[in-house]
C-alpha cells in the first residue's frame, strides 16, 4: 500500500508539474491579451466582424470589457498554476517524512486543485501512516 501511494504521489506530482506549466503558459497569454497595446487589434476585429460579444456598446467599450476579462482569467489561471505546484511539493515532502500532517494538507490541496491521482495518493498514504 505504501509503495502504490508513493507512486501514485510520483506520477501525480509529474502530471501536477506538466499542469502548472500549461497554466503559466495560459496566464501569460491571457496577460498579453489584456495589454493596453493590443487595445486597437482588438477594437479592429470587433469593427471588422473577426471578433463577436454579446456586450452592446461602442467597440471601445467593448474592448475595455474583453480586456478586463482576459486579465481575471489570467489571475485565475495564476491561482490554479500555483495549486498545480503546491500541492505535489506537500505531497512528496509528507511521503518521504511519513507525516499524517503532511498528507492531510496535501490530501486537502488535491481535492480544492482537483488532482485524482494525488487524492488517492496522500489517502493510501494517510491510511498507512503511524506518526
Amino acid at each position: 500500500m505504501k509503495s502504490a501511494s508513493r507512486i501514485l504521489i510520483i506520477v501525480g506530482s509529474v502530471l501536477s508539474f506538466l499542469g502548472a506549466i500549461g497554466m503559466i503558459i495560459t496566464a501569460i497569454v491571457f496577460f498579453a491579451m489584456a495589454a493596453e497595446g493590443n487595445r486597437e487589434a482588438i477594437i479592429q476585429s470587433i469593427k471588422d466582424g473577426s471578433m463577436t460579444t454579446s456586450y452592446t456598446g461602442t467597440p471601445e467599450e467593448m474592448a475595455v470589457k474583453i480586456q478586463a476579462l482576459f486579465g481575471a482569467l489570467a489571475i485565475v489561471f495564476i491561482i490554479i498554476g500555483a495549486f498545480y505546484l503546491i500541492t505535489p511539493i506537500i505531497s512528496l515532502i509528507a511521503s518521504g517524512n511519513n507525516s499524517k500532517g503532511l498528507h492531510i494538507a496535501g490530501l486537502v490541496l488535491s481535492v480544492v486543485g482537483f488532482d485524482l491521482l494525488l487524492i488517492l495518493g496522500n489517502a493510501f498514504g494517510l491510511s498507512t501512516e503511524t506518526k
